[in-house]
């Protein structure tokens, strides 16, 4: 799962290693090691002295020129993992100017109740929660938008014309603009930024929970699809 949400943004730098991280917030972010997610261990031997080894929880970690973004594959764990990962992450979170916590799951059933935890930790209100749409019904917008612009109105009906309408209003803004310049030069293989929906150039401060839907079917995950 997790192989799959990093190829579908290969384009952004990706940090893996406990060495990239530490080096990467410490001397880029000025956070102290202390603020850093971490875990004491000590030896059976009294001749040997404890060891604290940080991100242990391997989260990649994806950076953007608006915000670092955190990217949480939920798994077959249950919720309780996600909220021990954001209480292992706190401090180093609200030392960040914008972070973006991407939940990666194939049950959408999860979203609201992982969304609560972090607006609970962090404050942040529900309108913060990217309502997840499915890539499919994006790319044949940004179909039926070309073939308006290029005046093959023959190609409509008019609950076609009415469905567009509807979504030139729902997808609109910097955000659906620059995916939809990607398409058009590189057509559905084309990835959006992984700045989540509703946010300005600016980007907003503080934590940012954005769901992200894995679309494959995959086994013992809530979601099963049948052997072909």
């Amino acid at each position: 799962m997790t192989l799959d949400v990093l190829t579908a943004f290969r384009g952004r730098p990706c940090l893996a290693t406990e060495a990239g991280k530490l080096a990467f917030f410490t001397d880029m972010h000025h956070v102290p090691v202390a603020d850093l997610p971490g875990h004491l261990y000590r030896s059976h031997r009294p001749d040997v002295r404890p060891t604290t080894r940080h991100f242990m929880d391997r989260v990649p970690v994806l950076i953007g020129g608006f915000d670092v973004t955190f990217v949480y594959v939920q798994g077959w764990a249950p919720l309780g993992a996600f909220a021990g990962s954001l209480n292992a992450s706190t401090p180093l979170l609200r030392r960040l100017p914008h972070a973006v916590i991407r939940f990666c799951t194939p049950d959408e059933r999860v979203i609201e109740r992982a969304a609560r935890m972090c607006h609970r930790r962090f404050g942040s209100g529900p309108s913060d929660v990217t309502t997840p749409v499915d890539a499919k019904v994006i790319l044949a917008h940004f179909d039926a938008r070309r073939r308006f612009e290029t005046r093959q109105f023959r190609t409509f009906t008019e609950l076609d014309l009415e469905r567009l309408r509807r979504d030139l209003d729902r997808f609109q803004g910097p955000y659906y603009e620059m995916w939809c310049d990607r398409w058009r030069a590189e057509g559905d293989a084309a990835q959006p930024s992984l700045r989540p929906l509703g946010l300005d150039d600016r980007a907003a401060p503080g934590v940012q929970f954005v769901p992200h839907i894995l679309s494959d079917r995959y086994p013992f995950s809530g979601r099963i699809q049948a052997a072909v």
